[in-house]
């Protein structure tokens, strides 16, 4: 069973800019807030305390913002830099009545917790216009360098990401009427840590920094002693640029992360 994770991907020391978990993408921040206007939405519930690093894109537009979270924890990191009103409940029991908030905003869907149907079903009983849904799915690993050496990673990201389709049934059948999606490149240097090798390959060789990323950690020795010593060589040739180049190409076309708007009516 597929299902959804709302806590966001995990940021490390070693994401750039270090405590870049705090700020959102602009891209991402942008899409999110375009597609919210579109729904004419007014007020929103914002899904995991993730959505506060795009608190000030929100607040620049004049969105009524609310933030949920099933742990408290994860809104202590934001409550010593910003005011917000946040509510500590389960996404499979929003304590909002039916059609009482405007429009839902999740950011960071990746594999974690709860019924994607469930999930959805619960969103739709509570909203007037519609979602919004931001999330790195399996789509967008198509563009990501890693593959070619750890082949092997392609498994544990099938089974820790879902794909663009799944989260779209998961909506219509949870009662939404229509979506549509828009992949989106990044505009900042910004990343999850998972991500941040991307342009810094020399992090794959930390051992402290591939235990702290699932896909990595997941990985036996043999798979990862192979891969770095491809790597390796490839970095002291030359040709790694030309890897990288070539998987580049398809992340600009496919997308660091979908934009998902699930429509009510």
């Amino acid at each position: 069973m597929m299902t959804l994770d709302l806590s966001g991907i995990g940021y490390a020391p070693f994401a750039p800019d270090g405590d870049s978990h705090r700020h959102g993408d602009p891209a991402v921040a942008e899409a999110l807030v375009s597609a919210a206007g579109q729904l004419s939405a007014h007020r929103v519930l914002g899904i995991g305390a993730e959505i506060l690093c795009h608190f000030e894109a929100l607040a620049q537009r004049g969105f009524e913002k609310l933030v949920l979270d099933a742990n408290e924890t994860g809104l202590a990191r934001f409550r010593h830099e910003r005011r917000f009103d946040a509510v500590c409940a389960s996404v499979l029991a929003l304590p909002f009545a039916r059609g009482s908030i405007d429009c839902v905003i999740a950011s960071g869907i990746s594999g974690g917790i709860g019924d994607l149907d469930a999930v959805f079903r619960e969103f739709r009983r509570v909203v007037r216009f519609g979602a919004v849904f931001e999330g790195i799915t399996r789509d967008n690993f198509q563009g990501l360098w890693y593959r070619h050496y750890f082949p092997q990673i392609d498994s544990l990201l099938r089974l820790s990401y879902p794909a663009l389709g799944t989260i779209v049934t998961a909506a219509l059948r949870g009662g939404f009427s229509r979506c549509t999606s828009k992949a989106i490149v990044r505009a900042s240097a910004r990343c999850s840590a998972f991500e941040a090798a991307r342009t810094r390959p020399e992090l794959l060789f930390d051992e402290r920094f591939r235990a702290a990323i699932p896909a990595f950690a997941a990985l036996d020795e043999h798979a990862i002693n192979a891969g770095l010593k491809a790597l390796q060589c490839d970095l002291d040739c030359g040709r790694f640029n030309q890897v990288r180049e070539s998987f580049e190409s398809l992340r600009v076309a496919g997308g660091d992360c979908f934009v998902v708007t699930a429509y009510a009516q």
